[in-house]
């Protein structure tokens, strides 16, 4: 996405076909940080990966969100 105006375009679009369906548009496999404002830019609404949070087992999960 940083570097591609051709995959730019492409999630732009996605998103535009997205929200005019009424959808929420979610980015998954985001592996960078540098990638978020642009996403959110295309028009991007969620996203899940790497660079928001690794993978962890559901208990290490759950401990980290209940509260205390």
């Amino acid at each position: 996405i940083a570097t591609s105006p051709f995959d730019r375009e492409v999630v732009r679009s996605m998103c535009g076909i997205g929200k005019s369906l009424g959808l929420v548009v979610v980015a998954e496999r985001i592996e960078y940080l540098e990638t978020l404002p642009i996403l959110t830019g295309l028009g991007v609404s969620l996203g899940q990966g790497f660079a928001l949070h690794r993978p962890e087992p559901l208990d290490q999960l759950l401990d980290r969100i209940s509260p205390c």
